[in-house]
């Protein structure tokens, strides 16, 4: 049986197991699931904010921004063993699930992460980001597959980590709603 870690806003969850890691009631906050298909090392951080955390922030409320959020990240899957330069990663989230005219923190969010990562070398395959509709991010650790889901729809495939091999250099699969 697998088991299964749900991830929280501010949070950052990794395993190496056979284990179901997944985040819900994403809408301006964005999930990283970063992955290393060789040694099946997978992770989700859910990102509240952009940015690095002010000085003051200490313990877990300093891991709801970007910048912080991913450098744990990396840093615990390397410590299970992942290989940074084997790991890569897809975004879901950053959405104005509320329609405010002049909300910008969803698209704030997702300049971020991308930044960040881009520092990191880490590489965005696949992406589910935007619009307005709330969404859900699973990464299924042992078989190297991660779904989402927006609004109310069944799980959909976002990418299939065990084909990055297969993926040229550069190359993103983008599922970017308008």
């Amino acid at each position: 049986m697998k088991q299964e870690i749900n991830v929280h806003t501010g949070e950052v969850r990794i395993s190496g197991n056979n284990a179901i890691i997944r985040t819900s009631a994403l809408g301006s906050c964005v999930a990283v699931v970063a992955y290393d298909s060789f040694h099946k090392i997978g992770g989700l951080a859910h990102i509240m904010l952009p940015g690095q955390s002010p000085k003051s922030q200490t313990g877990n409320n300093q891991f709801k921004y970007a910048e912080n959020a991913i450098a744990l990240q990396l840093q615990i899957m390397v410590e299970y063993g992942a290989k940074i330069d084997r790991i890569i990663a897809v975004l879901a989230g950053g959405a104005n699930v509320l329609n405010k005219p002049n909300d910008t923190i969803c698209e704030d969010n997702i300049y971020s992460v991308k930044q960040t990562l881009a520092q990191a070398n880490i590489p965005v395959r696949a992406e589910a980001i935007g619009a307005n509709l709330r969404r859900s991010i699973t990464l299924d650790v042992k078989e190297g597959c991660c779904y989402y889901t927006e609004g109310s729809s069944r799980e959909m495939l976002l990418w299939n980590f065990s084909e990055e091999p297969q993926i040229p250099a550069g190359e993103t699969k983008e599922v970017i709603f308008e």
